[in-house]
């Protein structure tokens, strides 16, 4: 009986130390996976600067005269705040926050209430008798340019952002 009950004894000691070995191996399991994990975000942070050829991503590049031309034309919609412009004309734009649709445009010093339309962008003041567009125009390029006719005359000037 004696040797029985040392057999049992070994044997439940053996058991325990295999369980604690697995246990440490699965310990050592999950380890390894988060080191993959690891790995195979480092590969894909990588991936995302450079392409298979090794190019720069599209943001990087330069835009082609074609692209900046589009960008330069592309109507600014979401209007907000107070712009500032400057070329052959300095020109502040400030858009009401009450009413977006309403601004107060000065050009060279002059200043003007202005129109907004909702669904272009347009911009238009007119005279004091509603009779005569004083300038009309877009605010375009990301917000960074405004262009249209002041008086009947072209006018461009761009933004002092990047």
């Amino acid at each position: 009986m004696g040797l029985a009950l040392l057999g049992m004894v070994v044997l439940g000691a053996c058991s325990d130390k295999k369980t604690s070995k697995n246990v440490d191996l699965n310990d050592e399991d999950e380890e390894l996976v988060e080191d993959e994990d690891d790995a195979d975000n480092s590969d894909i942070a990588d991936f995302d600067e450079a392409d298979e050829d090794g190019d720069m991503d599209e943001e990087d590049r330069p835009m082609t005269p074609e692209e900046q031309e589009a960008f330069e034309n592309e109507v600014w919609m979401d209007l907000g705040g107070t712009y500032f412009f400057f070329g052959d004309h300095s020109v502040i734009l400030d858009v009401f926050s009450e009413d977006d649709t309403k601004a107060k445009l000065t050009i060279d010093d002059e200043e003007f209430i202005a129109t907004i339309d909702e669904m272009t962008g347009e911009i238009n003041v007119y005279d004091d008798k509603k009779n005569e567009t004083v300038f009309s125009g877009f605010v375009t390029a990301g917000g960074n340019m405004i262009s249209g006719t002041f008086r009947g005359k072209p006018i461009k000037a761009q933004g002092v952002g990047d």
